[in-house]
């Protein structure tokens, strides 16, 4: 019986002799071990293949083994957990055994019995356990979450050892609801212990501090344990420290607010595809609306070509894929269309997002609208355009201002000496002709100086408020009669009083120089030239031609005066050139090129602007901008353009006309012989007693010996030694009233000032000499006190 209960165990039973030798066993031990019972008899130990493990994995020592253990021991041994493994089994086997001696009528072990069971599913569930619980520990720790447990009635809390870490306590810490309470910030503590108290589930979160004083953001989940009756009589639950996330959140918010309050355009895209249809749009800011006119939801998930002007530069383009496939930032200046279909520049930045493996996953644009910038930076080159222009001007007008009144002396010596020689030749002498052609081309070549001086801005100005129509009207009407009658002249102007601060006679020359141009660019002098007049508000469009709107203006309402011809018209290179001076299109002998430098010189020097439209083919068109003043009669001021100008007082246009010269000396001062024996021919014809010198100095010993020796003294003002001026102020320290006349090349407002303010009776443009200087001469001595 007894061997037939030992074969029918599911467990294995071992019986081992005192020695430890194996003398029985059953087959459900021979199966465990994978051993035969004549294998197994006899042997001291089981097979050397066999390894034996601890419960933790290690090898057990011969002396743990079971049997061995209660022979050493004399008593049972229980619940001893061995690992079995052999090489050739891939896994281990664990066994539980429980072994206990047989002994004799003297109380010694004569056998010891060992039964094992199968442990290896409940092993691997107690290891499947652990290692769950373990991960359980670190998720724990990884999100900061522990428990704890509150006893309603005597109010003493458990707390697991991740919350006392959390809280940074220690074990020995005990915990009470009131004591918990404090660690929570004032303005939560009274949420707190009412969802604690109310018996029910809640989920919180709290501002607290350690119980070392760090601050901590808390999440605390609770619920209620209920006794047999159903009533609480615990709460226990969760606590999470959600103070690093509650940190990103807030860091999050704040970004986001920032990002919506910028002005720059903040825009997300995934990166690909870099080339067409391009990537798609998955954030953008409200700035991007502003800009744009699209709304978000309207452009999240579509191109981000959509916002791409067609005229954008394609090699600028490709810089910026090229960068962008390097996963390089990159920057540039592009210009975009928004909604509305108008186009805008942006700076833009582009960075590319990076994922850990490497791949570029989206980009971030960050663009500022630079439309204005860009209009500045436009504008700021056609003024540095300008400005270079104006100095070039400027720099040919200093040296043709020079070279006019070098030339002046030069012709008022040439024209003095012809009239002279002319006087002293019998009528129909054979160098008369002679004479009257020299005459005749000193006149041109002086009409030429006093553009050059126009030019130059060196004439002085006559600058008085007048209605701008009657002088376009009267200058129209000398046009009409010199045109060809192919030409058909039609005006266009204003019907209210138009009112410009202006010398009308440089006027008449703009407008006559500006119709005398068309006039030359007409096919076979044959075709329409229309000149209108109209007032332009401040600020308002241009009503006249469309291509205005941007043009160069004075600041203010203006006058708007046009030129417009129906005839070859211009290209582009041409018309950037087309004031300069000197520059002609013209065969030689036929044109100066001074016409249009002269124009522009006139309109300068009235504060208003000039340009020129101009098409190959179709004609051209010039524009001048006037500055309006308030309307006003012509104002009578010096005529300046007269043989001889009072420094001092006008000259009486009523007064009587002077008698002839009748010994009256004169003394004349210039350093150039070839004038001072033309003047002196001229003046001793007239009647007049001439003494010359050719230098200041040599005037003041003259006077200084004799100061009542001289009724007049003329002067030149421009000399090496001292000025007329300088030379007048001596003159009259020596000789207080002595009318003095000065004779420039180059009259300026700075002479004429500087003249009244010395005393100055006159001043004779130089090139007028012989014209005017015998009829000044007998003007101021007819003055009283001369």
């Amino acid at each position: 019986k007894s061997r037939a209960l030992l074969d029918a165990l599911s467990s294995g039973v071992v019986v081992h002799a005192a020695d430890t030798q194996i003398v029985e066993a059953n087959p459900a031990a021979c199966r465990m071990l994978g051993l035969s019972l004549d294998q197994l008899r006899g042997k001291l130990a089981i097979d050397p293949a066999w390894a034996f493990l601890e419960e933790d994995g290690s090898a057990m020592p011969v002396s743990r083994f079971p049997a061995n253990q209660v022979l050493a021991l004399g008593g049972p041994l229980r619940n001893l957990v061995v690992g079995l493994r052999r090489s050739e089994m891939p896994h281990t086997t664990w066994v539980l055994c429980n072994a206990f001696g047989l002994h004799d009528g003297a109380g010694a072990v004569q056998q010891v019995v060992v039964t094992f069971s199968d442990f290896s599913e409940r092993k691997l569930a107690e290891e499947a356990l652990q290692r769950s619980a373990a991960r359980l520990r670190q998720a724990s720790r990884l999100a900061r979450l522990g428990g704890w447990q509150l006893d309603l009635a005597s109010g003493a809390m458990w707390l697991s050892p991740e919350t006392i870490d959390l809280l940074e306590a220690d074990a020995q810490t005990a915990l009470t609801l009131e004591t918990a309470l404090l660690l929570v910030a004032p303005q939560h503590r009274g949420a707190l212990q009412q969802a604690l108290q109310g018996g029910v589930t809640f989920d919180l979160e709290l501002d607290a501090n350690t119980l070392r004083g760090r601050p901590l953001h808390l999440r605390v989940l609770g619920e209620p344990v209920p006794d047999s009756q159903g009533r609480a009589v615990a709460m226990q639950g969760a606590l999470q420290d959600v103070t690093e996330s509650r940190r990103e959140q807030q860091q999050l918010r704040l970004l986001e607010a920032a990002v919506a309050r910028l002005n720059d355009v903040v825009l997300i895209t995934e990166a690909e595809p870099l080339d067409e249809p391009g990537p798609r749009i998955v954030f953008a800011n409200p700035a991007f609306e502003r800009l744009t006119g699209w709304r978000r939801e309207e452009v999240l998930g579509r191109s981000a070509r959509m916002l791409q002007s067609p005229q954008t530069d394609p090699a600028e383009l490709q810089r910026i894929r090229s960068a962008l496939q390097r996963h390089e930032a990159v920057g540039a200046e592009l210009l975009n269309v928004g909604r509305n279909g108008l186009a805008y520049w942006v700076e833009v930045q582009v960075v590319p997002l990076v994922n850990a493996q490497g791949r570029m996953t989206h980009l971030v644009a960050v663009q500022r609208d630079i439309t204005e910038r860009r209009r500045s930076e436009d504008e700021r080159r056609v003024l540095e355009r300008q400005l270079r222009e104006a100095q070039k001007m400027e720099s040919i007008g200093t040296l043709a201002g020079g070279i006019a009144h070098d030339f002046n002396n030069i012709l008022a010596a040439i024209l003095g000496n012809v009239a002279l020689a002319s006087q002293d030749l019998h009528a129909g002498h054979a160098a008369l002709d002679s004479l009257d052609q020299i005459r005749r081309a000193s006149l041109r070549a002086r009409s030429l100086v006093q553009q050059i001086l126009t030019f130059s801005r060196r004439q002085p100005q006559e600058l008085v408020g007048q209605p701008l129509q009657p002088v376009l009207e009267e200058t129209l009407s000398l046009l009409r009669a010199t045109l060809p009658a192919g030409v058909q002249l039609d005006t266009v102007l204003a019907s209210e009083a138009l009112a410009v601060e202006a010398d009308a006679t440089q006027l008449q020359q703009v407008v006559m120089n500006l119709c005398t141009n068309a006039w030359h660019a007409l096919p076979g002098g044959r075709g329409r030239i229309e000149v209108g007049l109209a007032a332009l508000d401040a600020g308002a469009a241009l009503h006249l031609d469309a291509g205005l709107a941007g043009r160069e203006r004075p600041a203010g309402s203006c006058a708007h005066l046009w030129v417009r011809d129906n005839g070859s018209g211009m290209e582009a290179a041409l018309v950037e050139r087309i004031f300069d001076p000197f520059f002609t299109t013209k065969p030689v002998g036929q044109g100066t090129g001074l016409g249009l430098s002269v124009v522009h010189g006139i309109v300068r020097g009235h504060r208003g602007s000039i340009t020129v439209d101009s098409t190959p083919g179709v004609g051209s068109t010039f524009h001048v901008m006037l500055p309006l003043v308030s309307a006003a009669p012509a104002l009578a001021g010096l005529p300046l353009g007269a043989a001889a100008v009072s420094a001092s007082a006008s000259l009486s246009a009523s007064a009587p006309a002077p008698a002839p010269g009748v010994g009256q000396t004169v003394l004349y001062v210039d350093d150039d012989e070839v004038m001072v024996l033309m003047v002196q021919r001229l003046l001793e014809r007239a009647g007049y007693a001439v003494t010359v010198c050719l230098s200041p100095e040599q005037a003041l010993a003259w006077v200084q010996a004799q100061p009542q020796a001289f009724n007049v003294v003329v002067s030149d003002f421009n000399m090496p030694q001292m000025s007329g001026a300088q030379l007048a102020a001596q003159l009259l320290r020596l000789r207080p009233g002595l009318p003095i006349i000065i004779s420039s090349g180059f009259i300026t407002d700075d002479l004429r000032i500087e003249a009244l303010r010395l005393g100055v009776r006159a001043l004779l443009k130089k090139e007028q000499t012989l014209e005017g200087l015998v009829d000044l001469v007998q003007q101021v001595l007819s003055q009283p006190g001369s």
